[in-house]
Formats: structure tokens, C-alpha cells, sequence
């Protein structure tokens, strides 16, 4: 909640969205800033059942499960959103399905959308991953904080 508070973004996005508990944080909040909204993305049906459940319970009326795979599921939230500038990635931790999701939101990332990346030493591929990302031109900050990446994207 505190990185939210602080970057203060409009059009967040989070893939992984399982139970809800993070997107719970996040959207609390957006909602103590007063504005942004987050669009999070399941892939199994039941576990976005209690999501949404869980942010009805909490009155989080600023976030939005999409159920689906990600691959049939990321465009379209894409362009729901708009220019990005905030990306919770904690889903499909194989490191080419996350150099894709991740080159696909760049390309729709505002200057300084922040990036963040659950289990980046969970297995060598993600190590990979999280190496290949933060060599990436356009990533001007990335912390390693061992089981979470962090990035700010497109900084001069």
C-alpha cells in the first residue's frame, strides 16, 4: 500500500490477482489517494470469485478482475486502461511469458510507471528474467530485494 500512496498512479494493473489480498492493498490505497483504479487478472475462475468477493466485503469499488489467461486477457485490459503507471506482475513465473507481459506493458507504460515483480528468485528462468529486465534500455532504477523485483520504467 505504501509504494501506491507514494507513486500516487492512475491506471494500475496486476497480473495474479488469486485470493485478492494484494490487489486488497493496492486498491486501498489508490482509494486513500483518493483516485486510480486497478484491473487485476486471473486465470482460474474460482480464485476471482473470492477476489471479487473480498473487494466487495472491503468496499473497493476501484478495482476490477478480469478472469481469463493472460495471454487472452492482457490486450484487452491494456487498452481498458490506458498509458500504465503501475504494473503488479505475480503471476506465470516462467521468464518468457514475463519478458512478454512485460514488453507488452512497456509499451503502453507512461514515463516512471513503476513495475513490480513477485518471486524474481524463484527459479533460474526468473532469475533470468529479472536480469534481462533490469539490463532493459528504458529500466532507469531497479532494486532487487531478493523476492520481489522493483523498476522504474522510461526515466530519462
Amino acid at each position: 500500500m505504501k509504494l501506491m500512496r507514494e507513486c500516487r498512479p492512475q491506471a494500475c494493473l496486476e497480473l495474479g490477482t488469486c485470493l485478492g489480498i494484494s490487489a486488497c492493498y493496492q486498491a486501498a490505497g489508490l482509494h486513500l489517494n483518493g483516485s486510480g483504479r486497478l484491473l487485476t487478472l486471473e486465470g482460474a475462475p474460482e480464485f476471482a470469485a473470492i477476489a471479487k468477493k473480498n473487494f466487495s466485503q472491503l468496499g473497493l469499488s476501484n478495482v476490477q478482475v478480469v478472469t481469463g489467461p493472460f495471454q487472452r486477457t492482457l490486450e484487452g485490459a491494456l487498452a481498458d486502461l490506458g498509458p500504465i503507471d503501475y504494473a503488479f506482475i505475480d503471476g506465470h513465473h516462467q521468464e518468457m511469458p514475463t519478458l512478454d507481459y512485460f514488453g507488452k506493458i512497456c509499451a503502453q507504460a507512461n514515463p516512471g510507471a513503476v513495475f513490480v515483480f513477485d518471486d524474481i528468485n524463484w527459479s533460474d528462468g526468473m532469475k533470468r528474467a529479472w536480469r534481462t529486465i533490469t539490463q532493459t534500455r528504458n529500466v532507469r532504477h531497479a532494486m532487487d530485494l531478493h523476492a520481489l523485483g522493483i523498476c522504474v520504467y522510461g526515466v530519462p
